[in-house]
């Protein structure tokens, strides 16, 4: 799980999120998927499916990049659709740091 130090949907800040990934790693760099659940601060949820690599460098991950795509949400999101992309880098403590951009439509 992780906490949302910034970014909104709609005007709705973005308060936590939880993922389940699958990691492939082979020595310098993995490949992952995953699913992550982004809840809103009105408590209303975003479903995300994303997959990517990670580079690896003397045992530590560096830096990282994905593609996402949103299969669903609650509320005003249900039946959202959209893609886009992540990037990030590793920090020593091992925390991370990234920035998504991308597009979504809500169902009509």
């Amino acid at each position: 799980s992780c906490t949302a130090a910034k970014g909104e949907l709609e005007g709705l800040k973005e308060k936590e999120g939880v993922l389940t990934q699958f990691d492939d790693v082979k020595e310098n760099a993995s490949r992952y998927r995953g699913v992550f659940v982004d809840t809103l601060a009105n408590g209303e949820k975003v479903y995300v499916t994303y997959e990517g690599t990670t580079t690896i460098e003397k045992g530590q991950m560096q830096s990282f990049s994905d593609a996402w795509s949103i299969t669903d949400g609650t509320g005003k999101f249900k039946g959202a659709k959209g893609k886009g992309t992540c990037k990030g880098k590793f920090n020593p403590d091992g925390s991370f740091t990234f920035a998504c951009a991308g597009n979504y439509a809500r169902a009509k």
